[in-house]
């Protein structure tokens, strides 16, 4: 019975992106699992979620809350700005007030211009992100992959620290996955790519 909640608990937390906050027995070395491929310290992740949530926080203005979808994700202090503003000057204001943020080594405003997406496209955004982590958990070459994965209006962005090799095979996975219309391959240390 425990290794099938410690095998459900390790699943739901790969498919959402999210490591939850569980102390104690066996729920603590599942998490350390899921930690090991990690190469960032302790401090480094502490430092992206406090980042991200500023950001969050700084962007939850009812002007952003109600006409934008922005998606906030951060990576060793590489900020990624992600989904749907109604005009230009929106877009260009989120990434102003995310660039006050302390800590960040470099942002990528990947906002479009547009009306935020529907509740439909963001489960069909949903499903391609899961889909993609799923085929990724069952390729033992990508199994060390330290990647975040975003999708929005079927795009693709792929986030972390992986190897030449593992992003090559990535991309070539998530761009074969219906519904994908375009990846973009964000690491540091490198340009954002489009594929």
């Amino acid at each position: 019975m425990l290794k099938k909640l410690a095998l459900v608990i390790v699943m739901a937390t790969l498919l959402s992106g999210c490591i939850p906050l569980v102390l104690g027995g066996a729920a603590t070395v599942v998490m350390a699992a899921v930690y090991i491929h990690d190469k960032r310290t302790a401090p480094e992740i502490n430092s992206d979620q406090q980042i991200q949530q500023s950001i969050r926080k700084k962007l939850s203005t009812p002007i952003f809350s109600n006409e934008c979808n922005i998606q906030v994700t951060v990576f060793n202090g590489y900020v990624l700005l992600t989904g749907q503003a109604p005009t230009k000057e929106l877009k260009i204001q989120a990434q102003r007030i995310a660039l006050t943020t302390h800590g960040i080594m470099k942002l990528y405003n990947e906002i479009i211009i547009a009306s935020p997406s529907s509740e439909l496209t963001r489960a069909k955004d949903y499903w391609i992100t899961t889909r993609i982590k799923v085929d990724i958990m069952k390729n033992k070459s990508l199994q060390t992959a330290q990647l975040t994965i975003i999708t929005q209006q079927g795009t693709v962005y792929l986030m972390g620290s992986v190897t030449n090799e593992q992003a090559n095979k990535i991309v070539t996975l998530a761009s074969q996955i219906s519904g994908v219309t375009q990846v973009i391959k964000i690491f540091p240390n490198e340009q954002a790519a489009t594929w």
